[in-house]
């Protein structure tokens, strides 16, 4: 029972980043807006384990069934306006029964025989990208796998007066720097 809740909780730190969990501007405080659109042209195994960090902190993760894949995924998140890196993956897995010994120790040691869930990947895709986003603006991080290419992960700007999208603005050298080292 104790292994169980163990390998519960060990499943959440997993997803959730262990507390290193990115803490969002409110509607309230100077913030760009993300949107985070994936898109899975090619899957594999029967479930999908989403991630997507802002500075090396979880700011999205989720475990899906791949069989309940829409086309497109879209969640919206806040963002400060400052540079910042961007890291986001997509790791498809299945998963399997295999017999184990486990030991007990004490004065009389013995053994016995248990069936354990272990987590086999069946492809995995993941990228990074820099921006610099400005106050009130928002952006498209476009993710996902087509046919015979590799994931690719793309930030778009939106404008507010057209249906145009140009790229994502990029820090500085300086900036990257700076944030690397105060990592």
């Amino acid at each position: 029972m104790v292994g169980r809740w163990l390998s519960v909780l060990l499943g959440a730190c997993v997803l959730s980043g262990c507390g290193d969990s990115y803490v969002p501007p409110t509607s309230d405080e100077p913030h760009a807006r993300l949107q985070f659109e994936r898109d899975y042209d090619v899957t594999a195994g029967t479930t999908l384990l989403e991630d997507l960090r802002l500075l090396g902190q979880s700011a999205f993760s989720a475990a899906s069934d791949v069989n309940s894949l829409g086309r497109t995924r879209v969640e919206m998140l806040l963002v400060r306006p400052e540079a910042t890196e961007i890291s986001v993956s997509a790791q498809f897995v299945h998963y399997q029964y295999v017999l184990v010994q486990l030991y007990s120790g004490g004065s009389y040691p013995s053994s016995r025989w248990v069936y354990r869930r272990v987590q086999i990947s069946d492809g995995y895709c993941g990228d990074s990208i820099w921006i610099d986003p400005s106050e009130g603006a928002t952006y498209v991080l476009a993710f996902g796998t087509k046919p015979g290419e590799k994931c690719k992960l793309e930030c778009f700007e939106e404008s507010e007066d057209s249906d145009t999208r140009k790229p994502c603005p990029l820090p500085t050298a300086e900036e990257k720097i700076s944030l690397d080292q105060a990592r």
